[in-house]
């Protein structure tokens, strides 16, 4: 009996939180996130089981500002193969390869999101909002986001996530 189940409807999804302290998905405890591709490989993941246990959507907010610290690592993770392998250009280098990852996680993240379904049956509504990150960080981010986002699936508008791309004067 549905009636006697406490669902909710629609959540703006305290991922921060989640992947700054970590939290329980099932037998597994996810915690410790070093780079961009993992944060946003578990982004599906947080997606997936709430979206599975509620009616309505589920929208990520301020997106771009909420992952720069996983960008910062990636990014010095890049900075440092580059001194290791004696690479010229070292920063410019660490750059490229961040904006190469923040756009292969991304257009993960956009596949994950239209190829899960929920208990119903149906593909979750998911929105996702950005903007307002100032940093080059964020910038770089939304730009690499907004990208992966208009190639869509092999060329097709994907359904979601639905975007809110606020902007402020």
């Amino acid at each position: 009996n549905y009636r006697n189940i406490p669902f909710t409807n629609c959540c703006l999804v305290n991922y921060k939180d989640m992947l700054e302290n970590g939290f329980h998905v099932g037998q597994t405890y996810i915690h410790d996130i070093k780079s961009i591709t993992t944060a946003i490989a578990i982004l599906s993941q947080i997606i997936a089981h709430v979206s599975g246990g509620q009616y309505g959507g589920v929208t990520l907010q301020r997106i771009d500002e909420r992952l720069e610290p996983y960008m910062k690592m990636s990014y010095e993770k890049h900075l440092k193969i580059a001194v290791e392998e004696n690479i010229p250009d070292v920063e410019g280098y660490a750059w490229r390869r961040l904006r190469k990852e923040i756009y292969d996680a991304s257009q993960g993240l956009i596949y994950e999101i239209n190829t899960l379904t929920n208990s119903r049956g149906e593909v979750p509504f998911i929105t996702l909002s950005l903007g307002l990150g100032t940093s080059k960080f964020s910038q770089l981010f939304q730009e690499e986001y907004l990208k992966a986002h208009r190639k869509g699936l092999d060329g097709l508008t994907s359904q979601f996530p639905k975007l809110i791309f606020i902007t402020k004067k």
